[in-house]
């Protein structure tokens, strides 16, 4: 609301029959206020309260709405998409243009869908960028491609053998967490394997 604490049309709204004070809460963090956040919009008080559910679905609904239009949601995105589809060390132009996509639904001159987050857009960008079809030669050959998870590699290994259980039982692997760094499910936090900032 207003700072002088009056009331008008821009500080309170209506909704199905009660009013609303529309507030915006930050957290500062320092006393220069250069560290600040908004905090979150709460619907729900209680369990108790009336029509708990829809306000809970609210609530999420409202953190994935601010998540998905933070501004670093494209390239956060993008980085990781490249790094699946094409490279794992991606250059700051490559990882633009797969931002850059994701934002306005176009990329190359081609209209997608022109929105906002249109992962059509996105993909095209990350297959189709000059980056992800060259032919890297001489020196830049070794820090090009992508390097596979050590289960992935294990994996493919097993399967590009054809491997079986000679009793034609379902395969499974004792832990190999040990042995390879890596099993599924025992990543050591709940950020997986890898740090969001990791590069190969």
């Amino acid at each position: 609301g207003n700072s002088n604490g009056t009331l008008d049309a821009k500080t309170v709204f209506e909704v199905k029959g009660k009013f609303y004070l529309n507030a915006e809460s930050v957290v500062v963090l320092t006393t220069d206020g250069k560290f600040s956040f908004r905090n979150p919009p709460i619907f729900l008080r209680s369990k108790d309260d009336a029509n708990a559910e829809a306000q809970v679905h609210a609530e999420v609904s409202s953190l994935i709405d601010h998540l998905f239009h933070h501004s670093n949601t494209p390239v956060f995105v993008g980085k990781r998409l490249i790094q699946r589809f094409a490279t794992s060390n991606p250059s700051g132009r490559y990882i633009r243009a797969v931002g850059d996509a994701f934002k306005s639904g176009t990329y190359d001159g081609t209209v997608y869908s022109g929105r906002y987050g249109d992962l059509s857009a996105t993909v095209a960008a990350v297959l189709l960028h000059p980056e992800a079809r060259s032919q890297k030669k001489g020196q830049a050959i070794t820090i090009d491609g992508a390097l596979r998870e050590p289960f992935m590699k294990f994996i493919h290994m097993m399967r590009s053998m054809e491997y079986q259980d000679k009793a034609h039982q379902p395969v499974v692997f004792d832990e190999l967490q040990n042995v390879i760094g890596q099993f599924p499910f025992q990543s050591p936090t709940v950020f997986n394997f890898y740090r969001a900032d990791f590069e190969l």
